[in-house]
């Protein structure tokens, strides 16, 4: 009863817009490494999140499946506790008609809803548009919370890449690159997963500089089918960083700009230098050392 007459004063009150807000990412913990999303509609919030503690034993369990929930919130409550965390929000009006937005608006007012959680079947994204179509509204899903943003609001992020390079060293060749899933690519901040070039597949590709930093990639060489691993562990600050790499004591200096990044680092082996200029969907990258250089044209889509 209390969904129909919520139901009939929407269809007579024109409802507000509908938003759906992306809580940025970070690869600080498992929890927030694809980000989170959440349905906004006046001061009210739709938010449906692990109902355990964030740490390292519930999330990996979430793999498998523990409880979650949709909890009806106060927007700016929930808006400051990311905030809090270190986490920007950013809210994109839904590309709803008006009969949809005053039926999805229903939800709002609902009570809470226990709900199983996995990571690869029903996250934040996978179950608000389960939820969705409950009223009548088909969002287009996705696993992935960034991903579900794009494809439901004028916002629009490139999701996959492909690059073909130019190698000088002893042999002077061609490479190339393709990424099926790339949903960061600042030199500061990335993560990128499965990827392809001439010489080996990279399951994982991930960077964060911020304070306690790291980059780890590992690989799978085609040759002999050989495991590898490069690594970096350090502190930055500023700009610049120290830490140690698989060859031992690494510093040098890193920054990102809206449209240009530059790394320069140098370790007992080599002086690195990495740096790229985007323009629209290409990227103009070159990578570099006092023995090689690689530069190459990429393109995301």
């Amino acid at each position: 009863m209390k969904f129909v007459f919520l139901l009939i004063i929407s269809i007579f009150l024109r409802a507000s817009d509908i938003s759906v807000c992306y809580v940025s990412d970070s690869y600080k913990r498992l929890d927030t490494m694809f980000g989170h999303i959440f349905l906004a509609y006046n001061n009210r919030a739709a938010s449906f999140n692990l109902n355990s503690n964030l740490n390292i034993k519930d999330n990996l369990s979430a793999l498998f499946g523990v409880e979650g929930i949709m909890q009806i919130l106060p927007k700016d409550k929930l808006i400051k506790f990311y905030e809090d965390d270190e986490r920007q929000v950013k809210c994109y009006p839904l590309n709803l008609d008006d009969s949809q937005e005053a039926n999805l608006s229903a939800l709002f007012y609902e009570d809470e809803i226990y709900d199983t959680y996995t990571f690869l079947h029903k996250n934040c994204s996978s179950a608000l548009s389960m939820y969705a179509k409950n009223y009548g509204v088909n969002l287009k899903s996705s696993l992935i919370p960034i991903r579900f943003v794009s494809l439901n609001t004028d916002y629009k992020k490139n999701f996959h890449k492909v690059g073909l390079f130019y190698e000088y060293d002893k042999k002077n060749s061609l490479d190339f690159e393709i990424s099926i899933l790339s949903l960061n690519d600042k030199l500061s901040h990335s993560l990128n997963i499965l990827n392809f070039n001439k010489n080996y597949i990279s399951p994982i590709k991930i960077s964060e500089y911020e304070k306690i930093s790291y980059e780890f990639e590992l690989g799978i060489r085609y040759k002999k089918a050989r495991v590898f691993a490069n690594f970096f562990l350090g502190y930055y600050y500023e700009g610049f960083f120290i830490g140690a790499n698989n060859y031992g004591l690494n510093i040098g200096y890193l920054k990102d700009f809206d449209n240009f990044g530059i790394k320069i680092s140098a370790d007992k082996k080599h002086i690195n230098l990495n740096t790229y200029f985007d323009y629209k969907n290409y990227r103009l990258s070159l990578i570099a050392n006092q023995n090689y250089a690689k530069i190459g044209l990429i393109h995301s889509f």
